[in-house]
């Protein structure tokens, strides 16, 4: 996997652990001062180059490297106190920071008095989990968000301005697979009066069929960008469509990132439901990747809900390094969340991705998938649902109406299984998901297509 070969992590947990034992002795510590100089400078200049600011700030990174009580942070600068919020991300001064000495070295007249946001604070956990993150996936840089809808928010700022400073024309058009789901805010920069980020921000989205039910959907797309490519900044799709039925996309994006080399137009993958084993890979965008090479790994992945286990709000977007190059040559954007990449939270998430890489989640997640699918096929083959489909252990099953969907998932609740259940007419889907873990047992699957079976025999009547 050549730069998944945990380029990042181990080096920086050195250095992390070593600048801790330093700080953490009693005394004085002058004579490892210069060690400590330079490891806060190696930590601060990893964290510049892979781990997007949030606010597009200047100046050079404080690197805080333990937060042992409620308002006080150890630095290299030493113990700094009266900090209120920095545990969930911020940097909350209650006193003067004039009379405390400044400790941090941020020139005053760029300090709010009440809150300083964490572009020029980063806590260890974030370099970390950023590091990890990168090992595993082979991208070059995160961007840290609240959740699956603001990571996307994110991933289109970060096209729109990757092309209006990289390229002479703007572009500001959008491109998403029709039954597709990618949150639930818009991007709202222009309620505020921020001139200078909002321009040739007019967002022209287009919904194109999906690959899956539509086979004229390859050249709707290319007609559509025949027309309009010289204004598309991106396109962005799930490798597995989850909300709208579980339909594996993986292949037909293959010819998708295709088209969007040719056309310099950048490609997501919404990674938030795919990501973390659920299709056999840790990441879904890694099947093309392996298959087809590099050339197809995609420019830009959101990530969200399973980093965490939904135990923690935090979001990721991840960027090639073809993005991250473009990106690291302006400074101008006007990205962040406050409280995106949170202390807390990225310790969460690091300690998950490291459970799931010792388990060999993907691995498991495969071999279960693959069980799980052969058990419910001779279902569909006996008529008694419309289809099976999916990838790993995200699977849909869908039934003969939306009546006979609901009839069969209260059935299954009734014995103990809460699968996730769509018959939305609005997508025009009608299936059950259910839900298992990488972790998860065959004897468990069994038990799962047994309930299904009884379930579907006490439905009968609901089919037509």
């Amino acid at each position: 996997m050549k730069k998944s070969e945990k380029s990042y992590f181990s080096a920086n947990l050195k250095r992390v652990n070593r600048a801790k034992a330093i700080l953490g002795k009693a005394g004085n510590f002058r004579r490892e001062q210069a060690e400590l100089d330079v490891i806060d400078g190696e930590l601060a200049d990893f964290a510049a180059k892979h781990i997007l600011r949030q606010f597009g700030s200047k100046l050079a990174y404080t690197v805080v490297y333990d937060i042992p009580e409620f308002g006080k942070v150890l630095t290299r600068h030493g113990a700094v106190e009266d900090l209120g919020a920095f545990h969930l991300g911020a940097v909350s001064w209650k006193g003067d920071v004039r009379a405390k000495g400044n400790l941090f070295h941020i020139p005053y007249e760029l300090m709010d008095y009440h809150v300083t946001q964490i572009d020029n604070v980063m806590h260890t956990e974030a370099i970390l989990f950023a590091s990890k993150l990168l090992d595993v996936s082979g991208m070059d840089m995160v961007g840290f968000g609240l959740s699956g809808s603001s990571a996307v928010d994110l991933a289109m700022k970060i096209a729109l301005q990757y092309h209006n400073k990289n390229r002479e024309n703007k572009k500001s058009g959008f491109i998403a697979i029709r039954g597709g789901y990618h949150g639930s805010i818009s991007t709202n920069l222009h309620l505020v009066k921020l001139d200078q980020n909002i321009q040739n921000m007019n967002l022209r989205l287009k919904l194109l069929p999906n690959p899956a039910e539509n086979p004229k959907w390859y050249k709707k797309l290319n007609s559509h960008i025949k027309k309009h490519g010289s204004d598309i900044a991106g396109i962005i799709a799930e490798p597995v469509m989850f909300s709208s039925g579980v339909y594996d996309l993986i292949e037909p994006l293959r010819i998708v990132v295709e088209i969007a080399r040719e056309n310099d137009i950048l490609i997501f993958f919404d990674e938030v439901v795919t990501s973390y084993a659920k299709t056999g890979r840790m990441f879904a965008f890694q099947h093309l990747t392996e298959k087809f090479g590099e050339k197809y790994r995609p420019d830009l992945v959101t990530l969200a809900k399973n980093i965490t286990r939904g135990a923690e709000s935090l979001s990721a977007v991840m960027l090639n390094a073809k993005v991250a190059k473009g990106v690291r040559k302006f400074d101008e954007y006007f990205y962040g969340f406050t409280m995106g990449g949170a202390r807390r939270a990225c310790q969460w998430a690091l300690d998950e991705l490291i459970l799931m890489e010792e388990a060999n989640a993907p691995r498991l997640a495969l071999e279960l998938g693959g069980y799980l699918l052969k058990q419910l096929e001779p279902l569909e083959q006996e008529g008694a649902v419309k289809q099976v489909r999916g990838r790993g252990l995200l699977v849909g099953i869908q039934f003969h109406s939306p009546e006979h969907t609901r009839a069969v998932s209260v059935e299954l609740q009734k014995n103990g299984w809460a699968p996730y259940t769509d018959n939305d007419p609005n997508v025009g889907c009608d299936y059950i998901n259910p839900l298992f873990m990488f972790n998860d047992t065959r004897e468990r699957v069994d038990r799962f297509v047994s309930s299904l079976r009884e379930a579907l025999q006490n439905t009968a009547g609901k089919r037509e």
